[in-house]
């Protein structure tokens, strides 16, 4: 017994140590990783381009050159671009300055009225104390600064210098050669990571490179495309409005949106803080901070959806844990390729098994299957998402029957089984089964004349189990009561007896025990009314349907289906049968015996159905 802690203990360590080395060779590596992972997301982003050029019969080396030399080309032009009118602003700002007095000048004269007029007195009462120095205190000397004369430096500084100059223009030169070799031999480069792998996960890695290189492809081409827009929306309203430079806020605020989240705030900032400081009112301002709102929103709202289609797989926690987590190991630059570099560990916890953990925490695909959802919430007592949760699934048109089956008759079974293996308090599965007959009494009609009367075999979980079921045929326009489990069978008995002679009595029963509670009440039924139609609901049972039929109809019914659609087909033309007169108990005619046209019609639909499904 000892070894087995050590035996789970010791991979879940290795697995741990792994990822810290990782993340450690991430940070310290930088330097060489960030030009490569860049040149990837660019080829990334290139690959569409050069897959179109090829389709219109183009050789791959054309292809990839010509898509470089176009791609750098527009870089190079934006920067162009930018550097003029960087320029041109440097020139303009000392004109700026009278107005941005004059502006200050009014925001402080007004904080002299009203409510913060104190505030500007004790800061001017501060500021009178700090100047003003003690009687008795020397009085600072002011400081001369002469000029001194800068050290001759040396060749091998002088190198260095030079070298460190010209070191952003050497990593844009390896990033553009990288890129040039990505796209060139892509096919080559899959196949050694396909070789690394081992021949044993071919179609592991096929489809996890597929997979990822898609979404990135997909998420940078929308990217750059929304961003394109946006760029250009900006500049034509800044244009309008008057603000200086309008190309370059335009192309700031389209290269921010790439940083996830601040991005479009940064890019936003500057134009406005320059509307204030060109024009002397305040019209300039307030259209300004109006265009950036309204853009903002009729890109997320409009655009994005359209561009981007499906989503890129990451939640929006996701990308802000991703963008802090890039952020802190590369820096700027992680931020710029945080969401691309997030979508690859998604796919990456997606496809390989170890690395699932992933997938879970930052995948927007949904963790917990519907039902699961369903029971967490009722075992933590919240009704509330609990039906939230219903609720969503009766806006996607689903009716009333398939929800019951596949939320909460699943959500009831997992109740069931808990409670009887000892992990589920007594006293939480009875708030739960509380909390679904309160979700299902605030849509419950009244029946006065049920035609269908529907029995919990046993448990609280058979109860409304059955209280469902009813409420299935109610919308039907079925005829359909239920009663609670703490009838006895004896008192069930006698509800039968005031039934009309022609009604259906549907038994309800969910595993684990749902076969034995069933078959004793069959028997009880049967021993008092032989021609009682009964139809026993064994609810998503996993039990062998050919064995229960066979001891079911030794109990003395054949009519037993697993789901509600099932069990309200054959309860809708057992209690409403077409072009036949009403039947009266004793009558040779009445369902239950051998000679009933619909007895023999439907006594194998509960069982033949699942059992061909089987076999």
């Amino acid at each position: 017994m000892p070894t087995a802690p050590s035996t789970i203990r010791a991979p879940r360590f290795f697995f741990i140590a792994t990822l810290a080395v990782c993340v450690v060779a991430l940070y310290f590596a930088a330097e060489v990783l960030r030009p490569i992972t860049l040149a990837a997301l660019l080829s990334f982003l290139l690959a569409p381009f050069v897959k179109l050029l090829e389709h219109w019969r183009l050789p791959r080396a054309a292809a990839v050159l010509v898509t470089v030399f176009l791609a750098f080309l527009v870089i190079g032009f934006v920067g162009y671009l930018m550097y003029g009118q960087l320029a041109d602003l440097a020139n303009r700002l000392p004109g700026y300055k009278d107005n941005i007095t004059t502006k200050i000048s009014s925001i402080r004269s007004g904080l002299g009225h009203g409510p913060f007029s104190k505030v500007g007195v004790v800061f001017s009462e501060i500021s009178s104390q700090v100047t003003t120095a003690p009687t008795g205190q020397i009085q600072p000397q002011p400081v001369v600064v002469e000029p001194t004369r800068a050290p001759a430096l040396s060749p091998w500084t002088r190198v260095m210098g030079f070298i460190d100059y010209l070191s952003p223009l050497t990593r844009a030169g390896l990033v553009i050669l990288l890129v040039v070799f990505m796209l060139f031999e892509r096919d080559t480069l899959r196949d050694r990571v396909i070789r690394l792998a081992g021949h044993s996960r071919v179609h592991l890695t096929t489809t996890t490179l597929e997979d990822a290189g898609y979404r990135v492809s997909r998420y940078l081409v929308a990217q750059t495309l929304v961003n394109a827009a946006y760029a250009t929306a900006v500049a034509t309203g800044l244009f309008f409005i008057g603000v200086p430079n309008a190309i370059l806020w335009g192309l700031f605020c389209g290269l921010l949106r790439f940083l996830p989240y601040i991005g479009p705030w940064l890019g936003a900032a500057m134009p406005v803080v320059l509307s204030f400081a060109v024009f002397p009112g305040y019209w300039h301002l307030i259209a300004t901070i109006s265009l950036f709102v309204v853009l903002e929103m009729l890109t997320s709202s409009f655009l994005e959806p359209i561009f981007f289609g499906a989503r890129t797989g990451i939640t929006p926690l996701a990308i802000l844990i991703g963008a802090v987590f890039w952020t802190w190991i590369w820096g700027p630059l992680g931020l710029l390729m945080a969401t691309p570099l997030t979508v690859c560990l998604v796919v990456l916890g997606k496809h390989v098994p170890s690395m699932n953990f992933l997938n879970v925490l930052l995948s927007d695909e949904e963790v917990l299957a519907p039902h699961y959802r369903i029971y967490q919430r009722l075992i933590a007592e919240n009704p509330e998402e609990a039906e939230d949760v219903l609720e969503e699934y009766t806006k996607e048109g689903k009716p009333p029957a398939g929800i019951y089956q596949d939320l909460l008759l699943p959500a009831l079974i997992l109740a069931e089984n808990d409670l009887h293996e000892g992990k589920l308090p007594r006293e939480r599965y009875h708030q739960a089964m509380q909390i679904v007959r309160d979700i299902i009494a605030a849509e419950e009609a009244k029946v006065e004349s049920p035609s269908v009367l529907c029995l919990p075999a046993r448990d609280e979980a058979d109860e409304v189990a059955s209280m469902l079921f009813a409420q299935v045929l109610v919308q039907m326009d079925v005829p359909a009561r239920h009663m609670t489990q703490q009838s006895l069978a004896s008192e069930m008995l006698d509800e039968i007896q005031q039934l009309p002679p022609d009604a259906v009595v549907v038994i309800s029963s969910l595993p684990p025990r749902a076969f034995a509670h069933a078959r004793y009440l069959v028997k009880r039924i049967r021993a008092r009314w032989p021609e009682q139609k009964v139809v026993v609901g064994l609810w998503n049972s996993k039990l062998d349907l050919t064995k229960v039929a066979r001891r079911m109809k030794n109990a003395g019914t054949e009519l037993v289906a697993t789901d509600f659609a099932q069990a309200a087909q054959i309860v809708r033309q057992l209690a409403q049968p077409e072009g036949s007169p009403t039947p009266r108990r004793g009558d040779p005619e009445y369902p239950g015996t051998k000679e009933h046209p619909v007895a023999e019609k439907h006594k194998d639909v509960g069982t033949q159905m699942n059992a061909d499904e089987r076999r």
